[in-house]
């Protein structure tokens, strides 16, 4: 059994929650812990102090009010509210919000937190779950935008969000190029099937592969179901990427628009010539220089 970190171990580890360490330095500061095991810790320490830290936290807050004065949506769901930063947002940003709270502490503090507002609805229940329900539900037609950002991948969760919106947006956090710093590629290579020779490239190939798949594998949907076309495909852009943070860590916020199109011919269209997806070794790749997209870079 692995020993219990102690008091002095955690608060050393928690100068490094957003600082460079590298298994050179972990193994200076910590010579009786594998490098695996310190980075275990650390993440688990991100996670109870908030996610990613106060720097992690302010930049996804100033980037959430750049794109709201941009976009003005009307009626928002949060899928994860956590400890209802966002949230505040949100609230003086739109006409309804509907949150998701897994954790039972969490939402606890969030109905409290909330409870003068009228125009709040707070859960108490799994992501999928939430969404799932809502899609069933005939009112989900007046929702323009959703907001994904979980602590880890959210790729199982786009469909649905998809599926639920007429015309809007899926404003979401793709932490799944994160995992390639500790050669963790399950979340991409299972879920979008991208081959290593692209997954090893730099950050921006890796992005371009990652978004082309996902764009593809969303539309596809709506063209086809196995044994016919659909009535009502749609048409899926990113429109903004954002960088969280610096380079290294390779969290992005992803703005997709989510349209009704006219017809599956018109998804086509979109896909290979206004989104100028192109296929490499058989995979679709997302043009980052496509005119319809912005980057915000540092």
């Amino acid at each position: 059994m692995a020993n219990q970190w102690i008091k002095k171990e955690v608060q050393l580890l928690c100068h490094y929650l957003n600082n460079e360490l590298n298994e050179e330095i972990c193994s200076q500061l910590f010579p009786n812990r594998t490098y695996e095991a310190v980075r275990t810790k650390r993440r688990q320490l991100r996670k109870q102090l908030g996610g990613w830290g106060e720097q992690h936290s302010d930049n996804k807050i100033a980037l959430l009010k750049k794109v709201l004065k941009m976009y003005s949506p009307n009626h928002i769901i949060e899928a994860f509210g956590g400890n209802g930063t966002l949230s505040n947002i949100y609230i003086s940003n739109s006409k309804s919000l509907n949150i998701c709270e897994r954790n039972l502490d969490c939402f606890q503090a969030l109905k409290e937190k909330f409870k003068n507002h009228k125009n709040v609805t707070i859960s108490n229940n799994r992501a999928d779950k939430f969404l799932y329900e809502i899609y069933l539900n005939r009112n989900r037609t007046k929702y323009n935008w959703i907001d994904l950002d979980p602590f880890g991948s959210c790729m199982n969760l786009l469909p649905t969000a998809v599926d639920i919106l007429t015309n809007g947006y899926i404003y979401f956090t793709l932490s799944d190029l994160h995992q390639l710093r500790f050669s963790k590629i399950n979340s991409i290579y299972w879920r979008m099937l991208i081959p290593d020779t692209i997954i090893n490239n730099d950050i921006y190939k890796q992005l371009s592969v990652l978004l082309g798949s996902l764009i593809f594998d969303l539309s596809k949907r709506f063209i086809w179901n196995g044994n016919m076309y659909l009535k009502n495909p749609k048409l899926i852009s990113p429109v903004k990427i954002q960088d969280l943070g610096n380079r290294n860590t390779r969290l992005f916020r992803v703005l997709l628009k989510v349209e009704t199109a006219q017809n599956v011919k018109s998804v086509e269209e979109h896909i290979w010539n206004k989104l100028q997806l192109f296929t490499y070794n058989n995979y679709p790749v997302f043009n980052l220089q496509n005119s319809l997209c912005q980057i915000d870079q540092d």
